[in-house]
């Protein structure tokens, strides 16, 4: 960067690094407006974020999910989970699942949402980070769009991060400019490892067909968006570059040599590059680079008290770089790039599938050059400080053999299959293709319901070609999941060293009646009347307004008289006239509940009266259906 200071230009605080946006900020429906339905995809993906995400959609509570476990907020926690995961697909890089464990039985629940993804080039990786959600009104009118594209994965880390948030409106011609994102939508059930079901493949051909016609409102200061999505396989395999320029800066956490040797090469002049300093040291080694200045994210620094007025308020300190944005000038105008892609040859020749978003800059809120938005429009070189050069022989972050290791655990086909015990379950891990053993020097399984410290060495029976038990003693049915958890090293590994990784693997699981575990799931949540009525209130929320708020009123169910059962039947007969599909998941929980036998203890016998009614006018099978999965 050149030391005289740019001239001064006007602050614009959504991408000031002092701007705070959280996971509610991003997801809250626009007012008057309720959640339909959502895919979004992500290299990897945590299960406690899963499991909190459709509170935030729902009740926009941004609790932390330990408050979420609590007992008294699970009812909250179920009726979420049943609001929208039936419509929330989730994609992410196969074996890319965050290690878990002691979750609630509930996480069985997401498991129809999640589906792990290959990059069809067998050297690249699933990497773009782009969500697609749709809001319907409370009324009949036309649905709303809003598309997240990130930097960040679906974690709860807490490095610097960039979020894009576009929100638009459903036109009626398809426009060129968003069949990049379309074409993305529509590839991505040709690279999960398992079938998506029809019901989802019908949900995302319906957000796909409204993408096409979108019209997009850009966040202030920015215009003329243009997307790109490469890594597709076949004729979409394109590659992604800025374009060339007079002048390029880069914000990357992970990089390589040739990478930034292709970028420098497509502008006249690489002004500086801020990356980690581990990815720094062994992409530089010895040498000075093409760049002519090198940052690193100060440290010391947290971003509220390293940017002075900035908006938002105090959050936790950053931990890490995190963000990809590329900053280029061209014929006197300020262009930005952010997305999922790195500085890296895997993400800009191809080999990854990565989406990126392209804007024009205002010149009268960022000015014209990379200088002025480095130094004085954002303040973001307050985060800053000049890089040191450290170890260039610094290891790799992901050695090769576990990648490997990895990949021939996608490759073996696993599934998990239950054997009964008594009044309990054990599960089994069975490789139904060619295990290659060779490669592992320790390999073990446990559940996301269970303890990491009841983790079984499956290596052996895996070899041998044998079903290999996942839990030391039975589980009630409850408790059966296919989050399955592995801790492994590569055979060369050390016994008695803590080397290797953990992560999950989002299953199949076989041998169980699938009804008959969301039924032991429902009964172990719902125990009470009380947890019940608590359950249906925020499920349903208002049929006047946009949709739940909080916990619910909680109250006791008294016959069809009280403040809780008065409001309820209220809202069942106003749900039937206005929006009967809103009703469908209390007939599916009921109907769940009543599998075997009874309801049991916790659902009010007044109600079972009030719903056989309710039913009589339902047709569960076609009422609603198609009304949900347009939003229209």
């Amino acid at each position: 960067m050149p030391d005289t200071a740019p001239s001064r230009t006007k602050i614009n605080p959504p991408l000031h690094p002092a701007s705070r946006t959280t996971w509610t900020d991003l997801l809250r429906p626009p007012p008057g407006h309720r959640f339909d339905m959502a895919v979004a995809t992500t290299y990897s993906v945590s299960l406690e974020m899963l499991l909190a995400l459709p509170v935030a959609l729902m009740t926009q509570d941004a609790a932390s999910f330990d408050a979420l476990l609590d007992r008294e907020r699970r009812p909250s926690l179920l009726a979420a989970l049943h609001g929208v995961m039936a419509e929330f697909t989730v994609f992410c890089q196969e074996s890319r699942i965050a290690s878990a464990e002691k979750l609630p039985e509930l996480v069985g629940l997401i498991e129809p949402s999640v589906f792990e993804a290959r990059a069809p080039h067998p050297k690249g990786s699933f990497h773009p980070k782009v969500w697609l959600l749709r809001y319907r009104p409370a009324d009949d009118g036309p649905g709303l769009l809003r598309l997240l594209v990130l930097s960040r994965n679906l974690t709860r880390d807490e490095s610097w991060d960039v979020a894009l948030a576009l929100d638009g409106r459903i036109g009626d011609t398809t426009l060129d400019a968003n069949m990049p994102l379309a074409t993305f939508l529509g590839r991505l059930h040709a690279m999960a490892t398992r079938t998506v079901p029809g019901e989802r493949r019908s949900q995302m051909k319906s957000l796909i067909a409204d993408a096409r016609t979108a019209v997009w409102t850009p966040p202030p200061g920015l215009s003329r968006v243009r997307f790109y999505a490469t890594g597709l396989g076949g004729r979409h395999q394109a590659a992604w570059m800025p374009g060339r320029s007079q002048r390029l800066m880069v914000i990357s956490p992970f990089i390589d040599a040739p990478a930034l040797k292709a970028l420098a090469h497509d502008t006249g002049e690489p002004v500086a590059l801020v990356s980690r300093a581990d990815q720094l040291d062994r992409a530089l080694g010895n040498g000075g680079g093409p760049f002519a200045r090198y940052f690193t994210l100060d440290p010391n620094l947290g971003a509220a008290e390293s940017c002075e007025g900035g908006s938002g308020p105090p959050g936790p300190r950053l931990s890490g770089l995190h963000a990809k944005i590329y900053l280029s000038e061209r014929r006197g105008k300020l262009h930005f790039a952010i997305g999922s892609a790195n500085a890296t040859s895997a993400a800009l020749q191809g080999r990854n599938v990565e989406f990126m978003a392209e804007f024009r800059a205002d010149p009268q809120v960022f000015g014209t050059t990379v200088d002025a938005f480095f130094e004085n429009t954002t303040a973001f070189h307050k985060l800053l400080r000049s890089y040191e050069p450290g170890n260039p022989e610094a290891e790799p972050e992901t050695p090769a053999d576990l990648r490997s290791l990895r990949k021939a655990l996608g490759e073996a086909d696993l599934v998990v299959r239950g054997v009964p015990a008594g009044q309990g379950v054990n599960l089994d891990l069975v490789a139904r293709s060619a295990f290659d053993a060779g490669l592992f020097g320790r390999l073990r399984g446990w559940l996301a319901t269970g303890s990491a410290d009841d983790a079984m060495d499956v290596l052996d029976d895996l070899a041998g070609g044998r079903p290999a038990r996942l839990n030391p003693r039975p589980i009630p049915i409850a408790a059966v999941t296919g989050f399955i958890g592995f801790g492994l090293a590569p055979a060369d590994a050390d016994a008695d060293a803590d080397a290797g990784e953990r992560f999950m693997m989002n299953l199949p699981v076989e041998g169980i009646d699938p009804d008959a575990r969301r039924s032991a799931i429902l009964r172990s949540v719902l125990r009470s009347p009380e947890d019940f009525i608590r359950y249906v209130e925020l499920l349903l929320g208002d049929p006047d307004g946009a949709g739940a708020s909080g916990d619910g009123g909680g109250g006791a169910w008294v016959g069809v008289g009280g403040p809780s059962g008065n409001r309820m039947l209220e809202n069942i007969v106003r749900f039937l006239a206005r929006d009967p599909g809103r009703l469908l998941s209390v007939h599916r929980t009921v109907t769940e509940m009543r599998l075997g036998g009874e309801a049991g203890e916790a659902v009010p016998k007044q109600f079972l009266k009030l719903w056989k009614v309710v039913e009589t006018m339902l047709h569960p099978p076609s009422v609603g259906s198609a009304r949900r999965r347009t939003g229209r």
